[in-house]
């Protein structure tokens, strides 16, 4: 017999996506995405935040670059309106959290799902029997799956940049004596490069 999904994900509204105890938890964000949301941040009148570099570049003469920022949330996240269970920047939200429930592992390209889920905690049996067939994933998860694609796309991009500009991972910020945020960093990059090559 064929185990069957059972519908198309529907977020039940169950508080856990947004609710955050560890900072391991907490949402990725790609630079981009952290200047907007400390931007919505400011304009709410929000002070208190902080984003911790997670995934950073660097090459030997001090030059830095984040990737990937982790927005350290306790609690409940700030856009997070609990009495009527709803985000308030849903159209606007990071691509970590568009694709919630599923979990993207960037450097082991290893998509899994969150079992802190209401609806795939009720579901959990079957899916996982199921979770290792694509094509489920994409009909059951179509918003969310799309979501995971767009971040494996943009990290793609930068590891093909991070490699021609021989910018190699480090583990911590030590040693940085010049800081640039991703895509910012690539489009000076390009620009350089342009004026240097015609």
């Amino acid at each position: 017999m064929k185990a069957e999904f059972g519908g198309r994900f529907s977020c039940l509204h169950c508080l856990h996506c947004c609710y955050f105890k560890a900072d391991v938890e907490a949402p990725t964000l790609f630079p981009w995405e952290k200047r907007r949301i400390e931007e919505t941040l400011k304009k709410g009148a929000m002070t208190s935040h902080k984003f911790e570099p997670i995934l950073i570049y660097g090459s030997e003469d001090g030059v830095c670059v984040v990737v990937l920022y982790r927005w350290l949330i306790k609690g409940f996240c700030p856009f997070f309106n609990l009495r009527e269970k709803v985000c308030t920047i849903h159209d606007d939200k990071p691509l970590a959290c568009r694709m919630y429930p599923l979990l993207l592992d960037i450097t082991g390209h290893k998509l899994s799902i969150s079992l802190s889920c209401d609806w795939i905690r009720a579901k959990k049996d079957v899916i996982r029997t199921s979770f290792n067939n694509i094509n489920k994933i994409k009909e059951v998860f179509p918003t969310e799956f799309q979501a995971a694609l767009e971040v494996l796309s943009y990290i793609e991009n930068v590891k093909r940049f991070i490699k021609g500009a021989g910018l190699i991972q480090k583990s911590s910020m030590a040693g940085c004596r010049r800081v640039y945020d991703i895509d910012e960093y690539m489009e000076r990059f390009d620009g350089i490069w342009k004026e240097e090559n015609g």
